[in-house]
C-alpha cells in the first residue's frame, strides 16, 4: 500500500475529512517543531536530515474533532453532502475556466465568482463572506470591445446580524423577526443623556451583548460603558465588519448622526 496513487488518495481523503469538520490538519512534522537548536551538520548528517524531512512530508499530523469519525453514518450524513458540494464547486470552476478561454465576457467577471466566498460557505466561526475586487489588465474581450476598465472596489457585505441565541431577557423580548433592535436618538446630547447611554449599554452587556461598535463621531464611547459594567469584558471596535475582528455574538452598534 505504498505509492504515488495511494499517497494522493490519502491526501484527498484527509482533505475531505477536514472540510467536513471531522479532523483538523496540523501539517507535517518537522525538525523546527521539535525545538531543536540549529547546529552545523557535516555532509553525511545533513543528507540524513534531508532524508528525514522527506519522510516526514509523507505523514500528516491530525487532530480528531469528531470522535465518531469512523462510523459509517457520519460518512453518509456529514461527509457525503460535503463531497457533493465540493464536486459542484469544482464543476462550476471548470465551467468558468472554459468561459474564460472562450473570451465571451471580461476575464475579471469570470474569475470573481471563482475566488469570492458567499455566506453559503460555512467556516468554524459561521458563514464566510469574502469579496473580490474585479481587476482587468486588458483581457481580449475588453480589447476587442474597446472597453477601458479599472480595478473596482470590493463590495462590503451586509452586516451578519446574529441569531437571538446569546441574548438574555429582557433584551431578547425587544428583538424583531430579524433579531434587531433599531433605536433613534436625539443628536443633541447632554451629560444626563450620556450617562443614560452608558447605563443602557451596560445593561445590554449584562444581557449578553458584549460586542460594541462605536463608529467615529458616536455620542458615547466604550470607556464609559465599561466603567458602568466593570465585571464583564466588553469587546469594542470603531469599524464595521469584516474588519472589526470582534468575537462571534450579539452586537450593539452606534451610528453617528447623518450616516
Amino acid at each position: 500500500m505504498v505509492g504515488v496513487t495511494n499517497t494522493e488518495w490519502n491526501v484527498r481523503t484527509l482533505t475531505l475529512m477536514a472540510n467536513s469538520g471531522l479532523i483538523e490538519l496540523l501539517g507535517p512534522k518537522s525538525r523546527a517543531s521539535n525545538n531543536v537548536q540549529p547546529k552545523l551538520f557535516d555532509a553525511d548528517t545533513d543528507e540524513d536530515a534531508e532524508l528525514t524531512d522527506r519522510r516526514n512530508e509523507q505523514f500528516q499530523r491530525v487532530r480528531v474533532v469528531e470522535p465518531n469519525h469512523l462510523d459509517f453514518s457520519v460518512c453518509t450524513d456529514v461527509v457525503e453532502p460535503q463531497r457533493k458540494r465540493m464536486e459542484s464547486a469544482y464543476r462550476h470552476n471548470l465551467d468558468q475556466m472554459f468561459l474564460f478561454l472562450e473570451g465571451k465576457q471580461c476575464a475579471a467577471d469570470t474569475l470573481v465568482s471563482i475566488y469570492e466566498l458567499s455566506g453559503q460557505q460555512v467556516t468554524g466561526n459561521g458563514p464566510a463572506v469574502v469579496g473580490v475586487a474585479p481587476a482587468c489588465g486588458g483581457c481580449p474581450f475588453c480589447r476587442a470591445k474597446g472597453i477601458p476598465r479599472e480595478t473596482e472596489p470590493v463590495t462590503i457585505p451586509k452586516y451578519p446580524w446574529p441569531h437571538i441565541a446569546g441574548v438574555n431577557y429582557p433584551a431578547s423580548d425587544l428583538l424583531d423577526e430579524t433579531c434587531r433592535i433599531l433605536i433613534f436618538y436625539d443628536p443633541s446630547v447632554d451629560p444626563r443623556n450620556l450617562r443614560r447611554w452608558s447605563e443602557a449599554l451596560a445593561k445590554l452587556a449584562r444581557c449578553g451583548v458584549r460586542n460594541l461598535i462605536c463608529l467615529p463621531g458616536s455620542p458615547v464611547g466604550p470607556v464609559s460603558v465599561q466603567r458602568n459594567h466593570p465585571g464583564t469584558a466588553i469587546f469594542t471596535s470603531e469599524k464595521l465588519p469584516p474588519w472589526d475582528y470582534l468575537p462571534p455574538g450579539p452586537v450593539a452598534m452606534i451610528v453617528p448622526p447623518n450616516q
